[in-house]
């Protein structure tokens, strides 16, 4: 995780390339006693919570994260092609991985940092990509298996997301509508082809449809965040439309970052907790 944040943000890594900051990060984590996730598995189970391990498929803006990594990269080498085979591989060793450590379910993160395919990919070759990789991570678990995907078909094809065919198949356990990439949310959008769809399906599957934080373009640091009342809200209307629960994304962002100074519009901290806690639902 740090060392994505590292490599997104140039501007807050020491030094004047702040290349030779990521490794020593990574290795300081490397040489503690004890893992993170060891920590959030054993504390979130002791809580009675479920603990998903999330992976974010394509998350990658500089080259130096892809180095030695499997598979055809693409955009100067700062995206890998979901076409290739030894990519899907990787992956599913990084959620076998997850699974040893003794997580609940998956989550595949098909709506965070797209594209996933170069541009004169065929719309074909996109869906069977996505769908060999769904099924490669059904092939490893009976656990649940969650998938986030565009609520809106004509943004969510282009990167080989077909979660109603996924959903034939009985390939999920959940399936979490959002909105696309960093894309605001109106709350205008509604998830009734996923609940159809869930309902078809040979393998029980809910709808968690997400609620984005921010209700315009984001901006870092100076984005203002949906009110408590509307979150709560939204998440009532969802459920009368008949979804199972609903799915926070970009969690952190209903907080001001420590250490930093915070033009955030909106509710307090204190607000949010009582959202959440109103809502009474698993938080991602």
């Amino acid at each position: 995780m740090w060392n994505r944040c590292l490599a997104e943000r140039p501007d807050d890594r020491a030094g004047a390339g702040g290349v030779d900051v990521i490794p020593g990060v990574i290795e300081r984590y490397a040489e503690q006693p004890l893992d993170l996730l060891d920590i959030v598995v054993k504390h979130g189970h002791a809580h009675g919570m479920k603990v998903f391990g999330c992976v974010r498929l394509n998350h990658a803006n500089w080259r130096a994260m892809l180095d030695g990594i499997p598979g055809r990269d693409f955009v100067n080498g700062m995206r890998k092609d979901f076409r290739d085979e030894s990519f899907h591989r990787y992956l599913l060793e990084v959620y076998e991985d997850l699974l040893e450590k003794g997580v609940d379910g998956l989550t595949l993160d098909f709506e965070r940092k797209a594209p996933f395919f170069p541009e004169d990919t065929p719309q074909r070759e996109r869906f069977d990509a996505c769908r060999a990789f769904v099924r490669g991570v059904r092939k490893l678990t009976g656990k649940p298996i969650a998938a986030r995907v565009c609520h809106d078909a004509a943004k969510g094809e282009p990167q080989g997301q077909d979660p109603e065919g996924w959903l034939r198949e009985g390939l999920l356990d959940a399936v979490i509508p959002a909105t696309h990439n960093h894309e605001p949310d109106l709350m205008d959008w509604g998830g009734e082809r996923f609940l159809r769809a869930a309902k078809e399906s040979p393998r029980p599957c809910a709808v968690w449809p997400q609620i984005w934080p921010t209700p315009g373009p984001w901006v870092e640091y100076r984005t203002r965040r949906n009110e408590p009342d509307q979150v709560v809200e939204r998440a009532r209307e969802l459920f009368r439309d008949g979804a199972n629960g609903v799915y926070y994304f970009n969690f952190c962002c209903y907080w001001p970052r420590l250490g930093r100074p915070s033009d955030y519009v909106g509710g307090r901290p204190g607000e949010y907790e009582a959202m959440f806690r109103k809502t009474n639902l698993g938080i991602s």
